[in-house]
C-alpha cells in the first residue's frame, strides 16, 4: 500500500483548523486517510484527547477510512495547537496539525459595536460575491463608520436624529417614513438579520468550504466596530463624509450630498461642515 495521507475534501491536507464542537452552526470536521491497509485500519490519536477527541474511524474502502474531530473546549478561549497522528507499526507515522479556534461570537446587538458589524455584514460586499477585495471592503467599513461618528458629531439633527446620543440612535433616525439606513430603522430587528445569522453559522462550521473566507470578513467587520483608531476623512476641504448607498443606485441622499469614492459595493458623500 501507499504512504499514509490526510485529505480533507478530496485534498491533501497537513494543517488545518478546527472549532470547538458545540459552536455556533458547527459540525464535527470530517476527514480521511488514504494508503492505509486493507485488513486493517490505522490507529488515529490527538495529542490532547481532553481537546480534541478523534470519532467515527471507519472504512471507507479498501484503502482509505474516515473519521471526524470532536473539539471539547478552547482553553481560555485562546487557540490551541494539536497534533492528530495515524500509525501502523511498522510504518512511520503520519500526523497533521490541528490549530482550535474559539467559537465566533459577534459583540452584542445593544452595543454601538454589535450594531455596526451587523450593519457592515449587511452593507458590505462580502467574500463570496463576484468583485470581492478584501481590502476594499475593509475600507468601506471603516468609511462607514467614519460616516456615523460624523453624523452624531456635526448636528444629528439634519441627519433627522435631533435626540441622538448614540451610533445606534444614528442608524435608527427616520422621518416621515424615509429611513435613513434601509432596514435598520427597527433594529434591533433588522432586515439581514436571517443572513446574518447564515453568515456567523458558515463561520463556525468545519465542514463548510467557504466558511475560512467568511470567518475573515466578519472579523474583519468586528476589528473595524471595536477600533479606537481615527479614521482619515476622504471629504475636500470644509466637507465631512456623511452618506452611502448601495453603488448602481439612483442618488437618494438628497440636497447637499456629494459622491466621494465607491468601495466594497457602496457609494460614499460627503456634505458640508
Amino acid at each position: 500500500m501507499g504512504i499514509y495521507q490526510f485529505e480533507r475534501y478530496g485534498s491533501k491536507v497537513l494543517a488545518t483548523e478546527v472549532h470547538p464542537s458545540k459552536a455556533y452552526g458547527n459540525t464535527p470536521a470530517r476527514f480521511e486517510i488514504t494508503g492505509i491497509e486493507p485488513n486493517r485500519l490505522p490507529e488515529v490519536t490527538s495529542s490532547d484527547e481532553k481537546l480534541v477527541e478523534v470519532v467515527h474511524l471507519s472504512r471507507k474502502s479498501a484503502t482509505t477510512c474516515a473519521f471526524s474531530l470532536k473539539v471539547h473546549a478552547v482553553p481560555n478561549g485562546l487557540a490551541s495547537a494539536i497534533t492528530i497522528t495515524a500509525v501502523n507499526v511498522p510504518r512511520a507515522a503520519v500526523t497533521m496539525a490541528v490549530t482550535v479556534l474559539p467559537e465566533l461570537i459577534i459583540p452584542k446587538e445593544n452595543t454601538d459595536e454589535g450594531m455596526m458589524v451587523r450593519l457592515f455584514l449587511a452593507e458590505v460586499r462580502g467574500p463570496l460575491a463576484p468583485g470581492y477585495s478584501e481590502s476594499d471592503s475593509l475600507l468601506a467599513m471603516r468609511w462607514m463608520r467614519l460616516v456615523l461618528e460624523n453624523r452624531l458629531k456635526h448636528n444629528p439633527k439634519q441627519f433627522w436624529a435631533p435626540h441622538a446620543k448614540t451610533l445606534t440612535d444614528v442608524v435608527k433616525a427616520q422621518h416621515k417614513k424615509r429611513v435613513q439606513f434601509q432596514g435598520f430603522s427597527n433594529y434591533p430587528d433588522y432586515v439581514a438579520k436571517s443572513a446574518n445569522s447564515i453568515r456567523v453559522k458558515a463561520a463556525n462550521d468545519d465542514n463548510n468550504r467557504t466558511g475560512g473566507k467568511v470567518r475573515d470578513f466578519i472579523e474583519l467587520a468586528i476589528g473595524v466596530a471595536q477600533g479606537k483608531e481615527a479614521i482619515k476623512d476622504p471629504s475636500p476641504a470644509g466637507r465631512f463624509l456623511g452618506g452611502w448607498q448601495t453603488e448602481n443606485s439612483p442618488n437618494t441622499q438628497g440636497d447637499g450630498f456629494e459622491e466621494v469614492e465607491a468601495h466594497g459595493g457602496n457609494i460614499f458623500y460627503s456634505v458640508e461642515l
